[in-house]
């Protein structure tokens, strides 16, 4: 059937009269009233030239006015056209009001010219139906298209208000609605060109939608473009330019984000600007993108960042395919403000949740992603390689692969099931990675500073594959086998947030070398180890958020800090209601072996309960290296020739008031030392206890801080500490060291993780004999007897990381002296003393010879450096020097220099008679 128009025209066929004769068909019916029927019985000829115009129905149930002057007009109330047979609703379209103006020249003249036509409250009820075909097409009759009344209609203007247009598509299953339809169409006339612009709700939110036609010419592609964006001018703006010919359409699809009347695109910030364009073709069931781009819309930002392809099947269930490609991507670049808070705030395991819902019901997508370098927190991923298939219901990952910092790559091949809160990753992950300190650091930023300070030594080289499991609060590896630098093992892993949080670790391995990674050693005291003890303390304490804790560790060596321990097991269970420390157990350390078991419980009072610790050790050097104790250039000088060592301890945890508190004791033996001490950690960390050292001669005591036995022995020694503080602030500490008739004090306060020990207090010094002090010390120069000795100085460390001794003062035989002093912990000493009469000869022997004594041998006895590994500078001022019995000088000054392979001194002075005397002698 074909209506023959100038021009040969099929205009019948033209598209637009399809979405035309909901606005046209009535109105054409009575537009032509006035010239086919007559008005005494208009009514019943009306409907039923509609349903020869569209052959279906066409009811008019309101009343129909008309009137001609002075401006031709036609109302018709409650128009309706009927729905095709199996259609869900029973009407196709209807109005509650069409009225129609047009020019009274064009009705003289023949033709239908009109002005406007007003349409209210349309409704519009378009279906595919379940066969594939519309409800949209109709069938005239033969008379009506083999006329020319089509060709002499000439439209204006055409308003749509408050209408509502329903799509439904029994394929799919899916239902669209627009709300509060208002729009206005235009054309000279039914073959086109139509203009359409439109404001509508949908989902309760506001739309704008454009659509734009050209000319329908018979054989020929019709070409339209179309547009939607979001009425506030947000968002995206989706718009198709192309043609349609034969039920297929071809062209270019664009989507953008909206432009607002300043000129500057949505800022919601969510990425940055980006477009979406590509070459589209195809009809109702399939559609298939070529040439897609995604590229930047900043100024200056040229070129695609992302090109593909892609194909939608369209069908009872939607299947789509996408697959891209990308050179470089950087997401730091490209995530703006509020994606990036929103990605941390709700974590990526929601982002995909939420993207996953995006997803139509029924619909799957397919697709590959490749980037040859990604950037995401500043570093670059390289051949990332993404393949997946989607549903609304799960996400299948056949392939995550790329390669990460620290030359690694990982694999990951597993599957995503959305359920709210409970949504969760799980598959298998393979790892490699020759360079484990950087993709460690990598994963974990914070730790960059510490551990990458003590991670100074080999990078580490992992094999690793790992069953995997992720959701929001927990992350669980599973048959986790590895290979660390050659050595296999084997372990598994669970870490929960939620609530009270929870660790769950078991590792397993023939041999641990923590001194390939940190050849430097791991001290006892740093900040890290201080935050150690607190935790370790704390474990012990139960209370009602401690974390859940399970630990289960196996290794047949463990090196650290140049030491072997051989047979190392740990097994402990902790959290709220205790520690249950199954086992403890380091089989040999240098031939020490350590073990430790207990329990601790809440009772509902407290934590109540005994932690046993037991060391044997023939040599203690090695367990006392091992925990850090001992620096690079050896063990010191309290730990050297300890002998044979036997030490018990407990820590005892009761109840009180306040909370729990804890109790420590100590007590053995280290040789000829006996040992012994006892602490409490009350609430909030606030520790006190004492700890004593006592041995049956002094010797062993002055031993334990590297000075000689030069003395025949005969009085016992002891070293008595007290101290109450924080790990965190510090402790107040008194200590007495006591040898040799000879007592050493200090009060102030001392902190083992901080600088220079974190001491500033009052050091003292008190001997009955100045002689037997300076024979201890080796002094090598002759001290009258009788005499005894005095001193006390405020000892402090400095922010020029330096030891002070400020106001120093005291005694020594008898004899005053007063002045400064400082010392680094290199040992480089600074002084300037001022002392009573001095004798060159004892000056020059403290100087240049061993402190061995005062019996020092000239022939073998030089020193190759100052005592007891000093350098640095003493400066000297006595109140009269003699030089020899007979030559007195005065205002002297003298300087004693010492370096690792020199000593000077250096001494200026005037006799009785003002003459000046020097003396400068220097031993290599």
């Amino acid at each position: 059937m074909t209506l023959q128009q100038p021009g040969s025209m099929k205009v019948w066929k033209s598209p637009v009269l399809y979405f035309g004769v909901l606005l046209a068909v009535a109105v054409v019916a009575l537009l032509l009233a006035p010239f086919i029927v007559n008005w005494n019985g208009y009514r019943a000829d009306l409907e039923a030239y509609g349903r020869t115009l569209t052959g279906r129905e066409v009811t008019i149930e309101g009343p129909i006015s008309a009137r001609l002057f002075p401006w031709p007009r036609l109302t018709a109330d409650a128009v309706s056209i009927a729905n095709v047979p199996g259609a869900a609703e029973e009407t196709f379209a209807s109005a509650e009001r069409i009225t129609i103006r047009m020019t009274l020249a064009g009705l003289l003249q023949g033709g239908l010219d009109v002005e406007s036509i007003d349409v209210e409250a349309p409704v519009l009820n378009l279906e595919r139906l379940e066969q594939g075909g519309g409800n949209w097409v109709f069938a005239p009759s033969e008379d009506l298209i083999r006329s020319d009344i089509l060709s002499r209609v000439r439209l204006d203007q055409i308003r749509l208000v408050g209408g509502t247009a329903h799509y439904r598509d029994w394929r799919r299953s899916e239902t669209l609605t627009l709300d509060d339809l208002n729009a206005t169409i235009s054309s000279p006339g039914v073959a086109g060109p139509w203009r359409m612009r439109s404001q509508a709700i949908y989902e309760d939110r506001g739309v704008d939608i454009a659509i734009n036609t050209g000319n329908y010419v018979e054989g020929q592609p019709f070409r339209f473009g179309l547009s939607l964006a979001a009425a506030d001018g947000s968002g995206y703006v989706f718009g198709f330019d192309g043609a349609a010919k034969d039920g297929t359409a071809e062209g270019q699809i664009r989507i953008a984000p909206a432009t607002a009347d300043s000129g500057k695109g949505d800022a919601e910030g969510r990425i940055r600007p980006l477009a979406f364009t590509a070459q589209v073709k195809g009809g109702f069931d399939r559609l298939a993108f070529e040439k897609i781009e995604v590229t930047r819309l900043d100024p200056g930002q040229n070129g695609a960042l992302v090109t593909g392809a892609g194909a939608l099947q369209l069908g009872r269930d939607i299947e789509a395919r996408l697959d891209l490609k990308a050179a470089m991507l950087d997401i730091d670049a490209l995530a703006g403000a509020r994606s990036l808070t929103t990605l941390r705030e709700a974590g990526m395991l929601a982002v995909t949740d939420s993207l996953l819902k995006l997803l139509p019901s029924g619909m799957t997508l397919a697709g590959s992603l490749d980037v040859t370098a990604l950037k995401a927190g500043g570093h670059s991923l390289d051949n990332v390689r993404l393949a997946l298939a989607a549903s609304p219901e799960s996400l299948r990952i056949e392939r995550l692969s790329a390669g990460l910092p620290g030359r690694s790559e990982m694999l990951f091949k597993g599957g995503y099931r959305p359920a709210g809160g409970d949504s969760e990753v799980t598959g298998d992950l393979a790892l490699e990675t020759s360079d484990l300190r950087e993709l460690v650091l990598w994963l974990w930023p914070a730790g960059r500073k510490g551990l990458g300070e003590l991670w100074s030594g080999d990078r580490g080289r992992l094999k690793m594959q790992t069953g995997i499991g992720i959701t929001a609060s927990r992350l669980k590896l599973t048959g986790t086998d590895f290979e660390l630098d050659g050595e296999r093992g084997k372990g598994a892993l669970a870490v929960t947030t939620a609530g009270r949080g929870a660790i769950d670790l078991t590792l397993e391995s023939g041999r641990f070398n923590l001194d390939s990674y940190a050849p430097q050693g791991i001290p006892a005291f740093s900040a890290a180890v201080r935050e150690g003890v607190t935790g370790i303390v704390s474990l012990a304490m139960p209370r009602a958020d401690a974390p859940d804790l399970k630990l289960s560790f196996k290794a047949g060596e463990v090196l650290l800090n140049a030491v072997t321990a051989r047979g190392v097991t740990v097994d402990l269970q902790s959290g709220a209601n205790g520690l249950d420390l199954r086992a403890l157990d380091i089989s040999s350390v240098g031939g020490a072996r350590v073990v430790a078991t207990g329990l601790v419980l809440d009772t509902g009072k407290g934590a109540d309960g005994t932690i046993g610790l037991e060391v044997e050790a023939g040599d203690p050097s090695g367990l006392i290296r091992m925990l850090g104790l001992a620096g690079s250039d050896g063990l010191p000088l309290w730990a050297q020739g300890l002998g044979p060592t036997a030490v018990r301890a407990s820590l005892a945890v009761k109840p009180e008031e306040q909370g729990s508190e804890l109790h420590f004791r100590a007590s053995g033996s280290a040789g000829d030392l006996n040992i012994a001490g006892q602490g409490t950690a009350a609430p909030g960390m606030e520790l006190s206890g004492n700890f004593a050292v006592t041995s049956p001669d002094s010797g062993r005591i002055l031993a334990l801080f590297g000075v000689p036995a030069l003395l025949p022995d005969s009085e016992p020694g002891a070293l008595r500490l007290e101290m109450a503080g924080t790990p965190a602030e510090g402790f107040m500490t008194t200590a007495a060291l006591q040898a040799h008739g000879t007592r050493l004090d200090y009060r102030g306060s001392f902190n083992p993780w901080a600088e220079g020990y974190g001491l500033d207090g009052q050091l003292s010094l008190k001997a009955g004999e100045a002689a037997a002090l300076a024979a201890v010390a080796g002094l090598p120069a002759a001290v009258p007897a009788g005499g005894g000795m005095s001193a006390e100085a405020r000892l402090a460390w400095g922010d020029d990381g330096r030891w002070s001794l400020s106001g120093l003062s005291g005694r020594f035989a008898d004899e005053p002296f007063s002045g400064t002093a400082s010392l680094t912990p290199a040992r480089m000493a600074e002084a300037r003393i001022e002392t009573g009469p001095l004798r060159l000869k004892d000056v020059m022997a403290a100087a240049f010879l061993d402190w061995a004594g005062p019996a020092a041998d000239l022939e073998t006895g030089f020193a190759a450096g100052l005592p007891f590994g000093l350098t640095g500078e003493l400066w000297i001022t006595p109140r009269s020097l003699a030089v020899h019995p007979h030559f007195e000088v005065s205002g002297a000054e003298i300087a004693v220099a010492g370096k690792p392979d020199a000593l000077n001194l250096t001494m200026f002075a005037k006799d009785r008679d003002g003459r000046g005397a020097q003396i400068e002698m220097t031993s290599a």
